[in-house]
């Protein structure tokens, strides 16, 4: 079965940002709500993709990121500008690897992660920290006001920093000695 996503009249004609927190219409929103179901349910998706007033990178690389696995079922119509399609494909393809990982914590809360962000063109990871986040002006000034004038913590700076490759194969080995150590039960089938 083929199902038509005609982004102008059944989405939108003005595509947003990346993420849901970009505002309305964003990449994510369609990915998640409209395309990622049509696949999972149909075997065929056709994508028009005229009668926007254009489509942000960042849109399209967070609507099509990492949909390689669905390349056979999943095509692309544009009238107004045929390039696009061969531009979604290439992205389609070329983040066809997650951006970042977030792991949350042991004990679930949301505000204890840490994150891998991965740099192809550089070849990195970049890691990062995140322990809370101060929603009021007052308390981020003052926490500024704090490290302008070295105050600090007894539970250190947390920061973000790059990942070598040789640090990755590093911490490839110690999560191998752990995992190794703590003899995980394989999942339920």
């Amino acid at each position: 079965m083929k199902q038509i996503i005609r982004i102008a009249t059944d989405f939108t004609d003005i595509p947003g940002g990346a993420l849901r927190t970009d505002g309305p219409y964003s990449g994510q929103e369609f990915r998640e709500d409209l395309l990622m179901p049509a696949l999972k349910s149909l075997s065929v998706v056709q994508v028009e993709l005229d009668g926007t007033f254009g489509y942000p990178h960042a849109w399209l690389v967070e609507a099509f990121r990492g949909l390689g696995s669905y390349a056979d079922n999943l095509f692309f119509i544009s009238e107004e500008e045929p390039s696009l399609c061969d531009r979604i494909r290439a992205i389609m393809l070329e983040h066809n690897t997650p951006e970042a990982i977030a792991l949350i914590c042991e004990c679930h809360d949301p505000a204890h992660t840490l994150q891998f962000q991965f740099n192809r063109q550089e070849n990195e990871i970049w890691t990062e920290v995140y322990l809370r986040q101060h929603r009021s002006f007052f308390k981020r000034l003052r926490l500024a006001i704090k490290y302008l004038f070295r105050c600090r913590s007894i539970y250190g700076h947390w920061e973000c920093f790059g990942m070598s490759r040789n640090s990755a194969v590093q911490l490839r080995k110690a999560l191998d000695v752990y995992l190794k150590d703590t003899n995980p039960q394989p999942p339920p089938p």
